[in-house]
């Protein structure tokens, strides 16, 4: 036990050490986020929420412009999926990252940014929220045959070119905002937005490749 002298050397004081009750809740809190990863469950909920909202935006936006294209033109169509990439990534990256791709996952846990473990989550839950999404659009929209499904106007050749130019810009954009300090920080939604814009407008329903299993129309 530790003790306390006096200056003059004779007295004797033993220090007791109290523990408060708000150190224990801190060592409590401690031990359950090394055995129980805190905030999992957090992110795949808020993971599946942005990915559902993400596809049933752009693939209602696409199949009533593909129906009525005097009600939402391509461009509007383009817009709509820049600024909702945009929302989810203020709404949502603070808690998931944003990353509404399995192609982005991936890519992060492939350069050490992302830990692999939970991409099976993570991919699990992009899908789940996309595929509810189109049949979210197909309840919702149920008069429209074509749910803003991919349907490539050129060559296989030029399909193909497309899609990787635009998937390069994508993950370029995307990886060089979120994982370089120096970038721009709080202003990663709207880069990342507006690149969804740009390539969008650029390739039309060529621009995400990730959405061909959500954008498939569901027969009825």
């Amino acid at each position: 036990m530790p003790i306390a002298r006096s200056t003059s050397g004779i007295n004797e004081l033993p220090i007791i050490t109290v523990e408060t009750h708000e150190k224990h809740q801190l060592s409590d809190a401690k031990v359950s986020q090394v055995y129980y990863p805190l905030g999992i469950l957090q992110k795949v909920v808020a993971e599946m929420v942005a990915t559902f909202l993400l596809v049933f935006v752009t693939c209602g936006c696409a199949a009533i412009g593909t129906s009525n294209e005097h009600m939402v033109s391509q461009l509007g169509v383009s817009l709509a999926g820049g600024m909702i990439v945009t929302v989810m990534i203020y709404a949502v990256g603070h808690i998931s990252g944003a990353h509404m791709n399995p192609a982005v996952t991936i890519a992060f846990a492939s350069v050490r940014h992302f830990p692999w473990k939970q991409v099976p989550f993570y991919v699990a839950a992009q899908f789940t929220g996309s595929i509810s999404a189109s049949f979210a659009v197909r309840i919702l929209l149920q008069p429209i045959q074509h749910l803003g499904t991919t349907t490539p106007s050129g060559t296989d050749l030029q399909a193909l070119i497309m899609e990787i130019i635009v998937t390069f810009t994508m993950m370029f954009v995307t990886s060089a905002v979120a994982t370089d300090s120096k970038a721009v920080g709080e202003l990663a939604g709207i880069a990342v937005g507006s690149a969804v814009c740009i390539t969008s407008i650029l390739a039309g329903r060529l621009a995400r490749k990730a959405r061909r299993l959500e954008e498939r129309e569901i027969p009825s």
